[in-house]
């Protein structure tokens, strides 16, 4: 039996080295059925500032959508037309002859080169032009290409606001870092992160006008490391906690604009020990998410301002000359909006400990860094110059020094 086979029509990467990568240059080639004029330039860099009142109304995610103008007429295939049929990234396939089940529906054998074909009725939702019809066989097979949003909607203000699961882990007792008998363990680790996302953007002519993004939520975490050592060792190593992906879809009428969201934690530690050891040291730290992205006039601006907290957990060592060891968590939260942008929020707790025993008295001294940094492009049919912006929007260094309880007697 040939069922239904759906792939993703789009799909994100979470990863945590962050690049600006360019996402192209002056956009003047449009597909073949793409009746727009020229499109808006958006400024390559962002700013750090206040968003612009202009924008708020977008958030008010209360309202409805407005939709003022649909610039191409679409054919809607609903569950029936794709029950026996595949849906791949650049073709539709939908299966006849002496062996199918069923055969193609006549709204799908009537379909021609030009046609923009929407569907909301499977796991994943598209917006696809027809840009061949393959072959003359039992089988209906059609490339396709993506639709941009403003092809198939003119003017619209859209607005959503996306409440996303609760992100929450105890992992004591894991080992992070292990080389030999030479071990890092959680003492005692959890991270919590409740992640949630509003947006509203405006379309005019076409093309993207203006966006105004909030990402709000807490991460909090606790990382206490316990490391034990035979000898002169390194030790480094990193471990996702937990990733997490989500589709949330709606329709504007017969269109369906769907976001992807992607929420990942990672957690990793480093260690560097002259000799034997016992060392115990770690942070605990609490970061609200709160922030801001908003594109008016071709130009992003990111904002942030929320409360925070650091704190370096009791350090202990024992049987050792000397001992550095750094802990960190880092989070990332990105939303794809349709085939129109991607934004994201990154953020960083971090903790660092050295400890000399001699000359006396021994002391521990902590460095610690929390930091957001937000992210966002705009998919190239959507403007006529995009660069992928991102700008650090918060960083603040913490300092702290110790005695330490010496199990040696220096010289």
């Amino acid at each position: 039996m040939k069922t239904m086979r759906t792939k993703r029509v789009s799909q994100f990467v979470l990863g945590w080295v962050l690049s600006l990568g360019v996402l192209g240059c002056h956009n003047n080639r449009h597909s073949a059925g793409d009746t727009r004029g020229e499109a808006p330039v958006i400024a390559p860099e962002a700013v750090v500032g206040e968003i612009g009142e202009g924008l708020r109304d977008l958030l008010a995610t209360d309202k409805a959508d407005e939709v003022r103008g649909l610039t191409a007429p679409v054919i809607t295939l609903d569950a029936e037309d794709l029950e026996y049929g595949s849906v791949n990234d650049d073709k539709l396939i939908f299966y006849g002859g002496a062996l199918a089940i069923r055969q193609p529906t006549d709204r799908v054998r009537s379909l021609r080169e030009g046609d923009i074909v929407t569907s909301d009725a499977g796991l994943y939702p598209f917006v696809r032009r027809i840009v061949e019809v393959v072959g003359d066989t039992d089988d209906v097979v059609l490339l396709t290409e993506d639709v941009a949003l403003g092809e198939v909607i003119s003017d619209a203000i859209i607005r959503k606001s996306i409440d996303l699961k609760v992100q929450e882990k105890d992992f004591s007792g894991t080992v992070l870092a292990q080389q030999g008998p030479a071990k890092i363990v959680c003492a005692s680790c959890y991270i919590r992160l409740t992640p949630k996302f509003d947006f509203g953007l405006r379309l005019t002519g076409g093309w993207l006008d203006s966006f105004l993004g909030s990402f709000t939520g807490t991460l909090e975490g606790k990382l206490q490391v316990l490391a034990e050592v035979d000898g002169s060792t390194v030790l480094s190593r990193e471990v996702e906690v937990f990733s997490h992906s989500q589709r949330f879809a709606q329709a504007i009428g017969d269109i369906p604009i769907w976001e992807d969201v992607g929420v990942s934690v990672l957690v990793g530690v480093e260690g560097k020990f002259d000799a034997n050891a016992k060392v115990r040291s770690g942070i605990s730290a609490s970061k609200s998410l709160e922030a801001e992205l908003g594109l008016e006039n071709g130009q992003w601006t990111f904002h942030s301002a929320s409360p925070h907290s650091f704190t370096f957990e009791k350090v202990e060592i024992s049987s050792a000359l000397g001992a550095n060891a750094r802990v960190y968590v880092k989070t990332r939260v990105e939303v794809r909006i349709y085939s129109v942008l991607t934004a994201w929020l990154s953020g960083n707790a971090s903790g660092e400990v050295g400890m000399r025993l001699c000359p006396a008295p021994a002391t521990w001294t902590g460095k610690g860094l929390l930091s957001l940094t937000a992210g966002a492009s705009v998919e190239l049919n959507l403007v006529g110059y995009s660069k992928s912006v991102e700008k650090p929007i918060f960083e603040k260094e913490y300092y702290r020094t110790g005695p330490l309880a010496s199990p040696i007697a220096c010289p």
